[in-house]
């Protein structure tokens, strides 16, 4: 899935650092780096082995794991 760049405009963190970040739809490094810059820790949900590759690759902290059973945002095994 392709994120318009319109909508990409439209995400921002609060002034105020929040101290836990959970993300969807992309490993989003500028997200990781802004939130590391305060101390704060980023958890990214995904669906298969590839996803949580990229999403450490790429920052994140930590992974919430979806599986099957997940309605139609779901993994293909349980882990």
């Amino acid at each position: 899935m392709t994120i318009p760049d319109s909508l990409k405009r439209g995400l921002r963190l609060p002034a105020v650092g929040l101290p836990l970040i959970i993300t969807s739809l992309g490993a989003r490094e500028d997200i990781n780096d802004a939130a590391h810059s305060y101390g704060g820790i980023v958890m990214r949900d995904v669906m298969d082995q590839n996803f949580a590759q990229r999403a450490i690759s790429k920052g994140a902290d930590g992974l919430i794991v979806v599986a099957t059973g997940a309605r139609d945002h779901a993994g293909v095994q349980s882990w």
